[in-house]
C-alpha cells in the first residue's frame, strides 16, 4: 500500500515492462486521479454527493477514451480490460486478436 503520491506513482510505473505498457498504465492512473479529484471537488465545493459506482464507471470510460486518443490502434474494449487486465501489460502496439477461453 503506497504511503504517498510518490510511492503510488513509483509502484504504478513499475507494473509494466516496456515503455508503451508503462505509458498506458500511467494513462489509467491519471484518469483515476483526475476522476477522483473532480468527484472530491463536487463534494467539497458544490456540496453534492458522489455516486461512487458512477465514478468507477467514469474512471473506466475515461481511461479507455484517453488510451484510444493516445494509441488509436489500442485493440481492447472496456469489457476486455475488465476481464483481462494482463493483456494491457503485454500489448506492444501491434494488432491483437483477442480470444478468451
Amino acid at each position: 500500500m503506497p504511503r504517498s503520491m510518490e510511492d503510488l506513482f513509483t509502484q504504478w510505473f513499475g507494473m509494466a515492462g516496456n515503455a508503451r505498457a508503462r505509458a498506458q498504465w500511467m494513462a489509467i492512473l491519471y484518469a483515476t486521479l483526475w476522476s477522483i479529484w473532480l468527484g472530491r471537488n463536487k463534494l467539497v465545493f458544490e456540496h453534492k454527493d458522489v455516486d461512487w459506482e458512477k465514478l468507477f464507471d467514469l474512471i473506466l470510460l475515461r481511461s479507455l477514451t484517453w488510451l484510444r486518443a493516445k494509441h488509436p490502434s489500442f485493440p481492447f474494449t472496456l469489457s476486455d480490460l475488465l476481464q483481462c487486465a494482463d493483456s494491457l501489460k503485454q500489448w506492444d502496439g501491434s494488432p491483437v486478436r483477442l480470444t478468451f477461453v
